[in-house]
C-alpha cells in the first residue's frame, strides 16, 4: 500500500489482525519484509505496518538530495492515519528507522502507547556523518560516491590512525562496495540529516506522555555501542534497557524470539 504526496511515495506493509496497532522503521540497505518474521509472532495480537524507508524497497523520495523536513514526514504519516483509522500505536525503529521512528515521536507523542529503539540512529551526533551532511562536505561527500577510490583511500588512513573502529570500518565498507550502495549511502545520509533530536528532548516527551520506552542495544555492536545505554538510562529513569548478545546486523534476527515480552505492557527489567 502507498501513501503519496507531492510526488513522493510511502509504502508499507499490512498484515495482522489484532485490535493493537504497530508501526516498523527498518535499517539502511532494508526493506519492509526485515520484520516479517516479527509480524508472523505479532499479528494475531496487533495489526502490523512495516514501512519501506525512502532510497529503500518501493518507497520514493521525489525532491533528490534535499533533506526531508520533519512537517513532511507529519504530513506522510496523518494521510496513513486517517487512511487506516489508527489513534493509538507502538513505533519500532531499527538502526537508520530510529530517525523515524523519534520523529514520529516528536509528532505523534499523545498517539504513541510504547516505542522501541533497537540500535537506533538519531541520537547521538557522529562527526563523519555531520561533516558528509554539512554545507560544505557535501560535495566531497559527493566526490567520494563518484569516485570510490578516494573514498576507499579515506578509508584506509582513518583505519590506520585509528579514527574509527574496526567494526565501523567493515560495515562502511560492506554500504559502499557497489555504485547502487553508494548512492543509496550518499541519498539516504542527506535525505534524513535534518532528523535529529536532543536526549532531553525525547526523555521530555516520554516522561510527560508516559510512553513506555525500550532501548535495545547488541553487547557486540560497533555501530551503535552499548555504552549509550548508560547515558540513556541517565535522562531516562523509566527506560527499559534491553541488551543482546549479538552484533549489529544480527540484532534484528534476535527480534522474533523477544517480541512478544518486549510489546507486552506487564514486561519490564534489564536483560
Amino acid at each position: 500500500m502507498e501513501i503519496e504526496f507531492e510526488g513522493s511515495k510511502l509504502f508499507y506493509h499490512k498484515a495482522g489482525e489484532g485490535k493493537k496497532n504497530i508501526l516498523f522503521f527498518h535499517g539502511f540497505g532494508q526493506d519492509h519484509r526485515i520484520f516479517l518474521p516479527v509480524i508472523d509472532v505479532l499479528r494475531h495480537d496487533y495489526t502490523c505496518y512495516s514501512f519501506d524507508l525512502f532510497f529503500h524497497g518501493q518507497s520514493v523520495w521525489a525532491k533528490g538530495d534535499t533533506p526531508i523536513p520533519k512537517e513532511e514526514w507529519n504530513r506522510l504519516i496523518d494521510l496513513f492515519l486517517n487512511r487506516e483509522s489508527i489513534q493509538k500505536f507502538t513505533v519500532v525503529g531499527y538502526s537508520l528507522g530510529g530517525r523515524l521512528a523519534f520523529t514520529t515521536l516528536e509528532l505523534y507523542p499523545t498517539h504513541i502507547e510504547k516505542i522501541i529503539l533497537v540500535a537506533a540512529e538519531g541520537l547521538r551526533k557522529n562527526m563523519w556523518y555531520s561533516i558528509a551532511t554539512s554545507s560544505p562536505g557535501k560535495n566531497i561527500f559527493r566526490s567520494f560516491i563518484n569516485h570510490p577510490n578516494r573514498f576507499t583511500s579515506l578509508l584506509k588512513m582513518s583505519q590506520y590512525l585509528r579514527l574509527v573502529p574496526k567494526g565501523l570500518v567493515r560495515f562502511v565498507s560492506h554500504q559502499m562496495n557497489t555504485d547502487d550502495k553508494r548512492t543509496r549511502v550518499y541519498f539516504s545520509w542527506l535525505v534524513f540529516s535534518h532528523l535529529n533530536f536532543s536526549i532531553s528532548d525525547v526523555a521530555s516527551l516520554i516522561r510527560h506522555y508516559a510512553i513506555q520506552s525500550i532501548f535495545v542495544f547488541g553487547k557486540t555492536d560497533h555501530i551503535m555501542k552499548m555504552n549509550e545505554a548508560a547515558r540513556i538510562k541517565e535522562h531516562i529513569a523509566e527506560a527499559d534497557i534491553q541488551l543482546i548478545d549479538a552484533g549489529h546486523y544480527e540484532l534484528i534476527k534476535h527480534l522474533p524470539s523477544h517480541i512478544s515480552e518486549w510489546v507486552n505492557p506487564h514486561s519490564s527489567g534489564e536483560a
